[in-house]
């Protein structure tokens, strides 16, 4: 066996260790991203229906699920100015109110 093999065969049994590709202790996250946005997750309950009200960039975006919906809809309010936090929820809230109100959002 050549000594590229070994060296091959030695960092990929280093690398699949629980150590990490660096030798530290910490477990890899594959998703960093997913840790960021549960964290700044904040579920309000409306009429029914639930809005996933979460920060987007600099901004704010909030995910509508209407009542008896598992899925989200598709149009998304959201703003990039930090501080139209209840302008991005009020869009939201109208959406489910108009649902509740005729029955459908389209």
């Amino acid at each position: 066996m050549s000594i590229g093999a070994k060296v091959l065969i030695f960092a990929l049994l280093h690398i699949s260790s629980n150590e990490g590709i660096f030798g530290t202790d910490q477990p890899r996250n594959a998703f960093p991203s997913q840790e960021r946005h549960q964290m700044s997750l904040e579920q309000i309950y409306y009429s029914g229906g639930r809005i996933d009200l979460s920060r987007l960039a600099a901004g704010w975006k909030a995910l509508v699920y209407l009542p008896g919906s598992t899925l989200a809809e598709a149009h998304i309010p959201h703003s990039m100015n930090p501080v139209e936090r209840d302008l991005v929820l009020q869009e939201a809230e109208s959406m489910i109110d108009a649902f509740v109100k005729k029955g459908s959002w389209k």
